[in-house]
């Protein structure tokens, strides 16, 4: 039971991916209000049933008409909860259809019904239930989008167009809705999940004798969705789905589990990067036979090793803070060499943050520019929560942010030292926190340290003892992570020729700290980013809760 329970609205929920959210978010302990068209005609059996069902498991679930076409339906159907429940937290649309066919042979009524049942009405329900949302001051409001809509397949051309639609409409609104606290999440089930009947009630192309022009292509098409079904036998049933879809009433919360395509995407509020790295997969496009015409055949089995192999191929992605410059823009170039989209952290220097991402870009990279202070809970939530939204998961965490002002053990050097601990520690605390709840088996979270620890030297104190909090977050956080498959490190550079160590040094002062390593010289950022590099690898698995002191020996 959960200790918050929601007023949720699910549209589309007669069958299918809809009903398991329903029935999922009812079980859980919500107010569901579950919504299909014709409850007394067409769909009579199916709403009895779900009628019948939340009776005898006594949830907290009704059956409500509403046939999102109708801007005017919506509003009564809104208007008909908050009378109702006084509120409405959470509206899942999922309410949809599917065309499969040749796209030539659609007609451009069929394309635009299509749109308006799988884009347009998600604007109708939010347009009614958003002037709530804004008094509450909260909501989530869920997309049901497609797989379909980053890895364009044939034969679902106005389907995919409509499921783009409305990945745009709710990535755009996502952004429009915060200021009011209200998420806009879309939840990306796979392609072809299993159990939903989307191939058998899918509707075929107007123009027949368009399809005819195609020759034996289209008298192979009767049997695409079977064949698509069967392509992965472990593709995920609409309870895989709803297990994501019961996260949307944890507001803020995005789930970061279930398995929602075969290989564990997450539902997220916008998916450009996805996308972009969909773009450079190969396309199963229609093969042809010995005589020039298109070999469907050859096409699934495309397909099918396609599924087999995507989710070794799907780019893992890190969190580095403290990004733009220095240090972190090496680890974060490092990592994007290594092969991971990087979501580039950063505080104040948007500027210098978007010239990382277009280093990574020009590198062959996948990266975006997120600002986050790394002391606000809000901001690290969002940092996450946008790195997920753009790469469909966090693999790595890098805790880079930090300050560093030279400040005697003295009175006057408080504020000096006060603000070090709340960026340094309670920064690193938030960022490794956040970690610890959203990674999954096989996560790494590296935090930055100094090797000054060791030399205990003077003018350094407040910096020491925000990085030495920082060395006994990262033992425990080990530790509490056993089991979980994670590790947790720290790199704990010595004197590095960055900005944040040169700054308020005199050039001898410089040249004295170079010659205390043995190899005679600073450090370079880049030294920095390959231990990191090291340790977010596979070659890093077996190292947990240690300091890697990366120093020339130094200390």
């Amino acid at each position: 039971m959960t200790p918050d329970p929601q007023t949720v609205l699910v549209t589309g929920a007669g069958s299918g991916i809809g009903r398991a959210i329903a029935l999922a978010l009812a079980r859980d302990g919500h107010q569901v209000v579950a919504s299909m068209r014709e409850v007394r005609e067409k769909n009579r059996d199916r709403a009895d049933e779900l009628a019948q069902v939340a009776m005898q498991e006594d949830i907290a679930l009704e059956v409500l008409a509403l046939d999102v076409l109708s801007e005017v339906g919506c509003r009564a159907a809104v208007d008909h909860i908050v009378a109702r429940h006084a509120r409405l937290d959470v509206v899942v649309n999922n309410a949809g259809m599917l065309m499969q066919g040749l796209t030539e042979a659609f007609s451009v009524d069929q394309v635009a019904r299509i749109i308006d049942t799988n884009a347009l009405s998600w604007l109708r329900v939010n347009r009614a239930a958003l002037p709530v949302m804004r008094r509450q001051g909260h909501g989530v409001l869920m997309y049901v989008g497609s797989t379909t809509s980053r890895i364009h397949e044939p034969f679902l051309g106005p389907y995919i167009a409509s499921k783009v639609a409305g990945d745009a409409l709710a990535e755009i609104m996502g952004m429009e809705v915060r200021p009011f606290g209200i998420e806009s999440v879309i939840l990306v089930p796979g392609a072809f999940t299993s159990g939903t009947k989307h191939f058998a009630h899918a509707q075929p192309p107007a123009h027949a004798a368009i399809e005819q022009q195609y020759g034996e292509l289209a008298s192979r098409m009767d049997g695409l969705g079977k064949q698509l079904s069967a392509i992965d036998a472990d593709n995920g049933a609409p309870l895989d789905v709803s297990a994501v879809g019961a996260a949307a009433p944890r507001v803020g919360n995005p789930t970061r589990s279930a398995a929602v395509s075969g290989d564990h995407r997450w539902a997220a509020q916008g998916h450009r990067g996805a996308r972009r790295a969909a773009s450079r997969e190969a396309s199963c496009l229609p093969a042809r036979d010995g005589a020039g015409r298109p070999d469907l055949g050859a096409s699934l089995e495309c397909h099918r090793r396609r599924s087999e192999t995507m989710s070794e191929s799907r780019t893992k992605a890190a969190i580095v803070t403290g990004a733009s410059r220095g240090i972190g823009k090496a680890i974060a170039l490092r990592l994007a060499d290594d092969g991971f989209a990087v979501a580039v952290g950063y505080a104040g220097e948007r500027a210098l943050a978007e010239a990382t991402v277009v280093d990574i870009v020009d590198r062959g990279g996948q990266a975006i520019a997120v600002k986050a202070d790394v002391a606000n809970a809000a901001d690290v939530d969002d940092l996450f929560r946008t790195t997920l939204q753009a790469f469909g998961r966090v693999d790595v965490v890098v805790s880079n942010a930090g300050v560093m002002d030279l400040a005697p053990i003295a009175s006057e050097n408080i504020d000096a030292f006060d603000r070090m601990m709340t960026i340094n520690v309670r920064g690193t605390f938030l960022v490794m926190a956040k970690a610890a709840e959203m990674l999954g088996a096989g996560g790494r979270i590296v935090a930055l340290s100094t090797s000054v620890i060791a030399k205990s030297t003077p003018g350094y104190g407040p910096y020491i003892a925000s990085k030495s909090a920082v060395e006994g977050l990262v033992r425990v956080l080990a530790n509490e992570m056993r089991g979980r498959d994670i590790t947790v490190n720290a790199v704990a550079p010595g004197p590095t020729a960055t900005e944040l160590f040169l700054k308020g040094k005199s050039a001898p002062q410089i040249e004295a700290l170079a010659g205390l390593s043995p190899l005679g010289r600073l450090g370079k950022a880049e030294d920095v980013a390959n231990a990191v590099s090291f340790l977010a690898g596979d070659g890093g698995g077996w190292v947990n809760a240690q300091i890697v002191r990366s120093n020339g020996g130094f200390a």
